[in-house]
């Protein structure tokens, strides 16, 4: 199926193999035309006499079937003749069959209730930067359905943002809030929301930032004043008294200003061994995977053998962990604080996993039988690992940080205490200076999730597949459902619990979609649970992401 994106940069390729369809491209009234009949409302077929009086308004009829035709030509040339479909009258459509659309699937995610999916679609407004001469109707048209589109997403965030406020999520909140003040920089409902929210948070200095940079973008792009009711609220903000960047982003604050994974139930099992399964997972059967995804066969189950694969469950939460303050690399010692900061934060989340146990950096720096180097950032992390080795940890969580113009970027490493050597690198989470609380959160969760998905046994052939780490929300999903599938392997219960494993995979892949391992072993799931419609449906989900595998 061919794919055309116009949300943002445009793009039309085959993505079998990337090939780009440059004919249509070359000719921006040709690209036009194509938008507006995979767009134009109602979709279908659309009249030759509109086509005339949308893209040439000033021909006359001849002329304009004239060059409707040839329009019609190069596009069937180009993507093919089933793709433009042409009736007796002159009426053209685009096979939507045959043909996939960015903005389409948007709308559609947004109908389904999908608002996260359709968010992170959104890369930019319709054809952005887009123009064509002497098309007044189709450029009326077009503006039309960026504001439509743009006040979609801009709804869809601050729901999203309302639903992480009602969970008591204010930091997800927060970064909901962010991406809908892109779509809608001057909308000051959103920033007043904004400003309260990081007011909750107690970031006062960042409300400020926030509130002057919108004032200054209004007056420079619309000379217009913020209202009074902004004015009053960013005054009472104000006049609060200034605390420390280790007040503001305490981790002291209550739980409910840390977003939780759901409180799914994760099974156990006996520790004595049970027997193993008499089934072996038919690779074979992953024949229908074609292309890339076969190649993930012997990395689920070698040679086919669930003894040979691991499924006797190994009791990893006994690995010690010893996260250290982050190194500040900036100029501005004002921010030594994040680091130490992170660390907590870090650790705290490690702690939520189930999976390590966290060796406090301030106790292991108060027993430390050596002073700190800090002179190198390799001094310091030399000496950090032999704390770490003093304090039994077998994992180091090191890292640092610095400015880059107006963000902060976070670079973090995971190191195996014995050899030194890295275990994961989590590298370039950037983030505002004006709101580093938000950029913290993404540094936990994604330290997190590298580590878990380290340590995890089941997850050692997956490397490649798993890095970037997942979400943690998403891999504490597809752990319980590895948890489900592997003690119905080795005992043999109904297929309803492995209904419940794909249940869980597929809620995992929902949630991150660039995790596909849960995929992999859904297919397997709905396999061995009899349900082929289900298997075949990830088969094809699976194929369309071949290249991401």
């Amino acid at each position: 199926m061919i794919e055309l994106r116009c949300l943002g940069a445009l793009e039309l390729h085959d993505p079998q193999d990337r090939r780009e369809f440059r004919s249509v491209l070359a000719q921006p009234k040709r690209v036009a035309l194509l938008v507006y009949l995979v767009l134009g409302r109602p979709h279908g077929f659309h009249s030759r006499e509109r086509l005339f009086a949308m893209f040439w308004p000033e021909s006359s009829q001849p002329r304009a079937r004239k060059a409707l035709d040839q329009a019609v030509y190069v596009l069937r040339q180009g993507l093919g003749a089933r793709v433009v479909d042409r009736r007796e009258d002159g009426s053209v459509r685009i096979n939507l069959q045959r043909l996939s659309c960015d903005a389409l699937q948007f709308e559609e995610m947004l109908q389904q209730g999908r608002q996260k999916d359709a968010v992170e679609l959104y890369r930019g407004d319709l054809l952005d930067g887009f123009h064509v001469d002497g098309c007044g109707d189709f450029e009326r048209w077009l503006d039309a359905e960026r504001r439509r589109l743009r006040l979609q997403v801009r709804d869809a965030t601050t729901s999203l943002a309302d639903a992480d406020l009602q969970r008591g999520n204010l930091v997800g909140a927060l970064r909901w809030q962010r991406k809908a003040a892109e779509w809608a920089p001057y909308d000051e409902e959103l920033l007043r929301k904004r400003l309260e929210l990081l007011d909750r948070l107690g970031d006062r200095a960042g409300a400020i930032r926030a509130y002057e940079r919108f004032e200054t973008g209004l007056l420079t792009d619309l000379e217009l004043e913020p209202s009074e009711e902004t004015r009053a609220l960013i005054e009472r903000i104000r006049a609060e008294p200034a605390r420390s960047v280790s007040e503001e982003w305490s981790v002291d604050q209550p739980d409910e200003n840390v977003e939780r994974a759901a409180d799914l139930p994760v099974p156990t099992f006996p520790a004595e061994s049970r027997r193993r399964s008499r089934h072996r997972i038919l690779v074979g059967g992953v024949a229908a995977l074609t292309g890339a995804v076969g190649l993930f066969a012997g990395l689920l189950w070698p040679g086919g053998n669930a003894s040979e694969a691991g499924v006797e469950r190994t009791e990893w939460s006994g690995h010690r962990v010893l996260v250290s303050p982050l190194r500040n690399e900036t100029d501005d010692p004002s921010l030594d604080a994040l680091g130490r900061l992170a660390a907590d934060w870090i650790g705290q989340e490690l702690a939520t996993t189930g999976v390590v146990s966290v060796v406090p950096w301030a106790s292991a720096l108060r027993d430390a039988p050596v002073p700190a180097i800090t002179d190198s950032a390799s001094e310091e992390r030399e000496f950090w690992l032999k704390l770490a080795s003093v304090a039994q940890a077998r994992y180091l969580v090191a890292g640092a940080y610095r400015q880059v113009r107006d963000s902060l970027r976070f670079d973090v490493q995971v190191l195996d205490t014995d050899s030194g050597e890295l275990v994961r690198a989590i590298n370039g989470i950037t983030g505002p200076v004006s709101e580093p609380a938000v950029t913290l959160e993404d540094v936990r969760r994604r330290t997190a999730a590298a580590l878990a998905t380290a340590v995890d046994p089941r997850l050692a052939s997956w490397e490649r597949v798993v890095h970037p780490p997942p979400s943690l929300e998403a891999y504490r999903l597809f752990s319980s459902g590895m948890d489900l599938f592997l003690g119905w392997m080795r005992s043999g219960n109904p297929a309803q619990t492995m209904s419940e494993a794909t249940d869980y995979f597929h809620r995992a892949a929902a949630l991150d979609s660039s995790f596909i391992a849960p995929l992999i072993w859904a297919y397997y799931g709905h396999h061995y649970a009899g349900e082929w419609p289900q298997r075949d449906s990830v088969v094809k989900v699976v194929a369309a992401r071949r290249l991401q595998l």
